[in-house]
């Protein structure tokens, strides 16, 4: 029972300590932001993530000496600590395009093209592509001058890529056609509601088995023989995750909280009913699972080392259910699965 409490506590420890720094990050989460300026050509001027400048870069708040033949997303490479590769589910995008004195008279369309670049489970509610504001709540004009063209829309859907296009629409069909001026894809993290794990399960105690022996060669009645383990199974879990998994998100963030039904991988796959909650490690998973099961136990009046008399050839058990709890790592199902492929080597 100890042992129990004390692993108890340490999966409470996590799973508090997970919500706490969701509890934490929960407002920079919501308010992620993806700005970019450019000028009515198309050339990037400014990029900004969570109102932070991240291009053009800068060394002790200098300008850095820019190359303008590179990308300006090559801010993305540095570890994704300025700009992540993938983003979060929710994040805004604005665009905000200066005019030049001799195309004031064009106007500019967005387009946002969705293309699941991931398998996900988790219906995300579709947002809209809307104007910002360029004035103030209180009506003053905003300082500095606003853009002459701004339009937001959100990243609503997991583990999809979005082809963002701007287009500056011609005044003439001959002379002045309509030119993609920025292309640019980007992408949102997959997320998981369901998933599926194999493991090893660790009971706490042990479990006692019961035979006929003989303590001598001279014994003429069998004696009841009592042999205790701790048994060891390989079992098949189903998770559910109740907050939606990000396998790219935090290692510690309520979203790899499990709730995980599994059986056993034996002759008693259909006897015996693991479950509890676990914590997803991306490539492992830790969990605390009780087990239901029937078991075989001494009728009443037997106790080991009892002697068998009156013609019995078997052990005198009756049948019981108990619920025991214990410990299991086990690994995602499609990781055993690559790993197999490559030992056959198959691709």
């Amino acid at each position: 029972m100890k042992k129990i409490a004390i692993l108890a506590l340490v999966l409470a420890g996590l799973f508090s300590q997970a919500a706490a720094q969701a509890d934490k990050n929960k407002t920079s989460t919501a308010a992620k932001e993806l700005k970019i300026s450019m000028n009515s050509k198309g050339t990037v001027s400014e990029i900004s993530w969570n109102a932070k400048t991240i291009y053009p870069p800068s060394i002790n708040d200098q300008p850095f000496p820019l190359d303008t033949s590179l990308d300006p997303f090559i801010v993305r490479l540095p570890g994704g600590d300025a700009f992540p590769k993938e983003l979060n589910v929710g994040t805004t995008v604005t665009i905000m395009i200066f005019m030049a004195k001799d195309m004031a008279k064009h106007e500019f369309k967005i387009t946002v093209t969705p293309k699941k670049s991931k398998y996900e489970l988790v219906p995300i509610f579709t947002g809209e592509t809307k104007p910002a504001m360029k004035y103030a709540a209180d009506g003053t004009k905003i300082i500095p001058p606003p853009p002459d063209f701004v339009s937001s829309f959100i990243l609503d859907e997991s583990g999809t890529t979005y082809e963002i296009k701007v287009t500056r629409l011609g005044t003439d069909p001959e002379k002045d056609k309509d030119k993609d001026i920025f292309t640019e894809n980007l992408q949102t993290r997959a997320r998981y509601r369901f998933g599926s794990h194999v493991g090893v399960f660790i009971p706490f105690g042990q479990s006692s088995e019961y035979s006929l022996g003989y303590a001598t060669p001279a014994d003429a009645n069998a004696t009841i023989m009592e042999s205790n383990r701790r048994n060891v199974t390989m079992i098949f879990i189903g998770s559910f995750y109740p907050f939606n998994f990000e396998p790219d998100g935090e290692c510690l963030s309520y979203r790899r909280i499990q709730l995980n039904l599994a059986t056993e991988l034996s002759s008693s796959i259909f006897k015996k009913i693991y479950f509890g909650l676990g914590y997803d490690l991306t490539y492992a998973s830790i969990s605390l699972l009780g087990r239901f099961a029937t078991v075989q136990e001494l009728q009443s009046g037997f106790k080991p080392g009892d002697q068998i008399t009156g013609g019995l050839k078997s052990v005198p058990t009756v049948s019981r259910n108990k619920l025991d709890w214990g410990l299991t790592i086990c690994m995602p199902m499609n990781l055993i699965i690559a790993w197999l492929g490559k030992s056959l080597g198959l691709k």
